[in-house]
């Protein structure tokens, strides 16, 4: 039988490995209206060369919470840049 310390080694190793595989796929996970805005945001940008205050138009919603979606999608796929979501968005991560 093996001792209480190789026991709880096991177990919290195993809890280690459960919770770091979660983390790295909580950072894929975006919410369908997340998706939504990235995806508006790439296609604005890159196509028609809009700036920050003109997709929220086109979205309508204010600037701050096309900036706090924004913020929210950089976070969720440890990314700074809309050229890191444009590499994002190939890689499918969303």
């Amino acid at each position: 039988m093996p001792s209480p310390l190789l026991l709880f080694q096991i177990i919290f190793q195993t809890q280690n490995e459960f919770n770091m595989d979660n983390k790295s796929t909580e950072k894929q996970i975006l919410t369908p209206r997340e998706q939504e805005v990235a995806l508006f945001i790439l296609k604005y940008k890159f196509e028609q060369n809009l700036n920050l205050i003109e997709i929220s138009e086109r979205l309508h919603i204010s600037i701050n919470t096309l900036k706090t979606h924004r913020n929210h999608i950089y976070k969720k796929l440890d990314i700074q840049n809309i050229i890191q979501l444009k590499k994002a968005q190939e890689a499918r991560l969303f």
